[in-house]
């Protein structure tokens, strides 16, 4: 326990020193902080992961507009933080992200099919498979035959628990197998009529 806490100060020393030359609400805090995240997320502190995300969040909105772009992957990692501690469900942080990708004009299609990926996994994993679907279908027509092939071919390993007495573990994370609804015999299906795709996961 003592170790975990003196790596603990190490690392927020390394967001005071980012503070120290940014100032406290400077976009340039972002990889600090994304590192702070990601420490305390493997470690298993995920209420401290959330409110540095949370902090990352605020300082785009206020340097920038409600519609960043930059504001949809710490979004997407307080989501799937959520997940990770077992908590439900990040509704607020899903809700802000599909109005980005809903309002925004400039994001690339492949960059939205991303991150409706990730949206559609967070659902299937929390078995709300027919909210999946639909955004999976969304992903499926953004993307090209390559990208269909990458994207929902292969069953996916989704990481879904994390506890801090494992910390030190190789083995930290377990998970189970996220198909994607991507077997090989649903993404044949899709590949020919993607509308399907909810059917199959209805029936």
């Amino acid at each position: 326990r003592g170790d975990h806490l003196a790596a603990d100060q190490q690392q927020r020393f390394s967001l005071f020193i980012a503070e120290h030359n940014f100032g406290p609400q400077h976009p340039g805090l972002a990889p600090a902080l994304n590192r702070l995240a990601e420490w305390y997320e493997d470690t298993g502190q995920f209420r401290n992961a959330r409110k540095t995300r949370e902090r990352l969040v605020d300082i785009i909105r206020d340097n920038g507009t409600a519609t960043d772009l930059d504001l949809i992957d710490p979004l997407l990692a307080i989501i799937e933080s959520e997940r990770l501690a077992g908590t439900c469900c990040s509704s607020a942080e899903q809700s802000a992200v599909r109005h980005i990708l809903d309002t925004s004009h400039d994001i690339s299609p492949a960059r939205k099919a991303e991150a409706l990926l990730k949206l559609a996994d967070n659902l299937n994993a929390r078995s709300k498979s027919n909210r999946a679907a639909r955004l999976y279908n969304e992903a499926w027509a953004l993307l090209d035959e390559k990208a269909h092939e990458q994207a929902f071919a292969q069953p996916t390993q989704l990481p879904m628990h994390k506890m801090l007495d494992d910390a030190l573990d190789e083995n930290v994370v377990s998970g189970r197998e996220l198909t994607r609804m991507g077997t090989r015999r649903l993404s044949s299906i899709m590949r020919t009529n993607p509308m399907s795709l909810g059917r199959q996961v209805r029936g």
